[in-house]
């Protein structure tokens, strides 16, 4: 334990306690990985639907509008009279229950049987779920109480971006967990071929990994961190922290003998 804690900190520590087993690798692989995937996880709990609607012009309207004129009635799955309706609101095209949908493109809210589909300017998928936290109602009703109650419309579609949460984790975690593989993987070639070359004793595989995740813990400790107060910004955080502590431990790697 105060090994872990010294290499936090200490890069001579690192070039120093290279020889770890695999039995502890592995584990801490899958720690960093979890450290690294926090930011996300914060960012999907606190998701602001109210930034959402401040961010993109027209949404909350056209959002609206699209509960008020459409008529479909809400039981897990959506079904609508008439359905293959579409007309643009705010300068969002919504389409309710087309016959099909290929492409998203943007400013777009499409109503599927099953799910629903908002996109921004940039064609980019802004809200996707479906409708199973919302309960037996219909959209007029919904837009009735979204009407006397302007939160009701935050609830909404924060529950339809929550109802899968568990497979956009999932999604997110098994992402970054490849991610994650590929820094391992290219830093310790780095560790490898450029600090091998220079020491008098060469560099195996096995130590490189080693000092290539004890190197990468503490930027992602930082990461979860900083990502508990701004999941943004966290994601920003961990590449950067751990280029400059590659840099740093190639900066005391050039003054000692190894």
């Amino acid at each position: 334990m105060t090994q872990w804690i010294i290499t936090t900190y200490s890069q001579k520590k690192l070039l120093e306690y290279k020889k770890i087993g695999v039995l502890v690798l592995i584990p801490l692989f899958f720690l960093i990985n979890f450290l690294v995937s926090v930011p996300y996880f914060v960012g999907y709990f606190s998701l602001s639907t109210e930034g959402l609607f401040d961010n993109n012009d027209g949404l909350k309207p056209a959002v609206l509008d699209m509960f008020e004129k459409s008529n479909c009635t809400l039981d897990l799955s959506v079904s609508c009279d008439p359905d293959q309706a579409v007309w643009t609101s705010n300068g969002y095209t919504i389409y309710i229950q087309p016959a099909s949908h290929p492409e998203y493109k943007a400013k777009e809210i499409v109503v599927l049987s099953d799910r629903l589909i908002i996109t921004n300017a940039q064609s980019v998928i802004m809200v996707s779920g479906s409708y199973e936290n919302i309960g037996s109602t219909t959209f007029s009703d919904l837009h009735d109480q979204m009407i006397n109650d302007p939160e009701v419309l935050n609830i909404i579609v924060k529950d339809i971006v929550l109802s899968e949460l568990s497979a956009n984790m999932m999604r997110q975690y098994l992402l970054l967990f490849f991610q994650t593989l590929i820094y391992v993987f290219v830093l310790s070639a780095a560790l490898y071929i450029g600090f091998g070359w220079k020491s008098q004793k060469k560099l195996k595989i096995k130590e490189s990994i080693a000092i290539n995740l004890q190197m990468m813990f503490s930027p992602a400790l930082a990461s979860a961190f900083i990502g508990m107060f701004n999941p943004g910004m966290a994601v920003v955080a961990f590449p950067i922290l751990l280029t400059l502590r590659f840099l740093l431990l190639y900066r005391v790697y050039i003054r000692i003998k190894v």
